[in-house]
């Protein structure tokens, strides 16, 4: 297996881009608020918290949420290319944005890979630094082969920790 990791300055920012669609909705400042992600999970929201779902997979073009103890609601229309979604609550104002986990293209990365044999604990303390700034939420993306396209393609992107 070989891990790459996929630099700013080769490759731009890599994790979830905000795809200038946010979305406004309430509900009572002391409920859990649950999000589906369209791959059979649901993520809890905590009062006065924020969350990352990813991936997301809309239905059409929209997610399901609610508040705890209430029904399903769906949302406004998202972007098309939207696979992530930002989460922040403030009392019992909930803003939503939509967001597009940003991958280079498989087999570009120019960088030397780690290697790891099969079994192999990837240690995530050697992360590399960002000077002067937190890095993005952590995603981890598999590069996969398309037999359909006969070429790589990656896989959704995760957040791995």
């Amino acid at each position: 297996c070989e891990i790459r990791w996929l630099s700013g300055k080769v490759h731009g920012a890599w994790g979830p881009v905000d795809l200038n669609s946010s979305q406004k909705s309430t509900c009572s400042a002391d409920a859990v608020l649950y999000v589906q992600d369209g791959f059979g999970g649901v993520w809890e929201v905590p009062p006065e918290g924020s969350a990352l779902v990813a991936p997301l997979r809309l239905n059409q073009d929209h997610f399901y949420w609610w508040p705890d103890g209430e029904s399903r609601e769906s949302s406004r229309p998202c972007p098309a290319e939207t696979d992530a979604l930002r989460v922040e609550r403030q009392g019992r104002r909930v803003t939503w944005w939509c967001c597009r986990t940003q991958r280079p293209s498989p087999g570009k990365n120019r960088e030397a890979p780690l290697r790891l044999d099969p079994g192999e604990e990837l240690p995530i303390f050697e992360l590399p630094e960002k000077a002067g700034s937190a890095l993005p939420p952590l995603m981890l993306s598999v590069a996969l082969w398309d037999q359909r396209k006969g070429g790589p393609t990656w896989s959704a992107a995760v957040p791995a920790m």
